[in-house]
């Protein structure tokens, strides 16, 4: 459920000098400038409108711009003209657009950096893996110059954040040459590097 809504914030009152309440004729009316915004769960998103309401001071009577007087608008356009939403307001709307970008960006390169440790391998790396349906790992045991041995998880699980977390690996290990690690890496079986 995404809870979102409508609400403003004060930004600038000035007196109106010179300019008579149609209420009681006293010189007494501030004009009152405020800033709507969307907000998604109470975070700012975007501002989206000005609006002015005029106020006695004296009689305390209220006016929104559609019910002012020409003299009143006047006024409120000139006041209304010094000023702007806050940049706060649209700090939701810069989260929208910039998380996901660093999303993506950490994806790529925590992708690179697991390339790189595939492409790399040291005695005790552990690889988990999809194995069919299930999840398993594998953990290095030596490395020669093109092959890798590894020791497979006997045991696998259904649930992919527990593939190097069980503990049952064979104690006899199997071969495998770097190109066969990385090729298992590009088609996404391996698809996590753990190195201590």
């Amino acid at each position: 459920m995404i809870i979102f809504g409508k609400k403003s914030t004060h930004l600038l009152t000035e007196h109106l000098f010179g300019v008579k309440c149609q209420s009681c004729g006293k010189e007494e009316i501030y004009m009152h400038i405020f800033s709507k915004y969307v907000h998604i769960y109470w975070i700012p998103t975007v501002p989206f409108k000005t609006i002015e309401i005029s106020k006695c001071s004296f009689c305390k009577q209220e006016l929104e711009e559609k019910q002012m007087p020409a003299n009143y608008k006047t006024a409120a356009s000139q006041i209304k003209s010094k000023t702007s939403p806050p940049k706060w307001q649209f700090i939701g709307i810069i989260l929208i657009t910039t998380l996901p970008l660093i999303g993506y960006f950490n994806s790529n390169s925590t992708k690179r950096n697991e390339r790189l440790l595939i492409e790399s391998p040291v005695a005790g790396d552990i690889y988990e893996y999809k194995k069919g349906k299930d999840y398993s790992s594998i953990k290095v045991g030596n490395v020669t110059t093109d092959s890798v041995f590894v020791y497979y998880n006997e045991i696998s699980t259904n649930k992919m954040s527990y593939a190097s977390k069980i503990a049952g690996y064979s104690k006899d290990s199997s071969g495998l040459s770097k190109q066969a690690l990385t090729k298992m890496h590009e088609d996404g079986i391996i698809f996590k590097v753990i190195r201590k």
